[in-house]
C-alpha cells in the first residue's frame, strides 16, 4: 500500500517541489495550502497526476488547529495511509529589529510557530492512532533558526522557535516509532525570496544588487539552491533510510553557516 504525506504551503515554491518529489518517490501526495492559493494548488496537483502521481488538494489555514485535524482525517479516509506530515507552511515579513510591529510579530508566530506546533500534534495524535504505524514529522526552519540574521529578527525567533520544538517533539515521540526533523534552507530561489529582496530594497537596507549579493552570494558553492534541492532532503528524511535521525535541523545553504 502506498504511503501517504501531508504537505503545508505545498502549492508553490519548496512545498511544490517537495509535493512533486514525495510523488516521485511513490507516495499519495495531499497538498494543502490557502483557500487563495486554489487555482495554483490545482495545476500542481494536475501536474503530479499527469506524470502517474496521486495528489489531492485540500484548502487549509495551519493556525487553526481543527482544520489540520480534520485535512488530516480526510486524507486517511481517503487514501487508508498516513504516513508523513511535512510542515513546510511558513511567511518571512522583513524589517528592523527596531522596526518589528506587534502586528508583524503575532503574524509570524501564529503562521510559522502555531501552525507548525499545531501540525505536528495532530500529526502525532494520528500516527498514534492508526495501529502499528509509525511516522515522520518534518518541518520547515531555516539557517534563520541557526544564526540571528539582520532585519529578520522576528522571523529568526520563530525559527528558532522551531528547532526546539522539534527537540523537543523528537525526544517524546520517540518511543511511538515517530521521526522529527527540521531543514534548514539557506537562500532558495521563490516568490517569498524575491519579496524579501524587494523588501530589502524598498525599505533601503540595501540597494537591488547589495541585496542579491548578500543572499546569493555568501555562501562557499557559488550556485543557487532551487527548491528541488531542498525536496531531495526532504525525500530522505521521509524514507526508511533516515530511521536513525530525530531531532535534527539539516542545514541546507551552500555552504553559509558551518555546525
Amino acid at each position: 500500500m502506498r504511503r501517504t504525506a501531508l504537505i503545508t504551503g505545498g502549492a508553490k515554491g519548496i512545498g511544490r517541489a517537495i509535493s512533486k518529489r514525495l510523488a516521485k518517490d511513490g507516495l499519495n501526495v495531499v497538498i494543502c495550502d490557502l483557500q487563495n492559493q486554489d487555482s495554483v494548488a490545482l495545476n500542481t496537483v494536475q501536474e503530479i497526476n499527469e506524470f502517474g502521481g496521486n495528489a489531492i488538494f485540500y484548502p487549509l489555514d495551519i493556525q487553526v488547529k481543527s482544520q489540520i485535524e480534520n485535512v488530516i482525517d480526510k486524507a486517511y479516509n481517503k487514501f487508508g495511509t498516513f504516513d508523513v506530515m511535512v510542515n513546510n507552511a511558513g511567511i518571512c515579513i522583513v524589517n528592523s529589529f527596531a522596526g518589528i510591529t506587534e502586528d508583524e510579530l503575532e503574524k509570524q508566530w501564529s503562521v510559522n510557530v502555531k501552525g507548525v506546533l499545531f501540525g505536528m500534534q495532530a500529526a502525532a495524535s494520528k500516527f498514534k492512532g492508526i495501529q502499528n504505524r509509525t511516522g515522520r514529522i518534518i518541518n520547515a526552519a531555516s539557517i534563520s533558526g541557526q544564526l540571528g540574521m539582520p532585519n529578520q529578527g522576528a522571523y529568526c525567533s520563530t525559527k528558532f522557535a522551531v528547532k526546539a520544538l522539534t527537540q523537543t517533539a523528537a525526544q517524546e515521540l520517540a518511543p511511538d516509532g515517530i521521526t522529527v526533523n527540521s531543514y534548514c534552507p539557506g537562500t532558495v530561489e521563490t516568490e517569498m525570496q524575491r519579496d524579501i529582496l524587494e523588501r530589502e530594497v524598498e525599505l533601503g537596507i540595501a540597494t537591488k544588487e547589495e541585496s542579491r549579493k548578500i543572499h546569493y552570494e555568501s555562501s562557499a558553492i557559488k550556485e543557487t539552491i532551487m527548491p528541488e534541492d531542498v525536496a531531495d532532503l526532504v525525500s530522505f528524511l521521509a524514507s526508511d533510510k533516515s530511521k536513525f535521525i530525530t531531532g535534527q535541523s539539516i542545514i541546507i545553504d551552500g555552504g553559509v553557516i558551518y555546525q
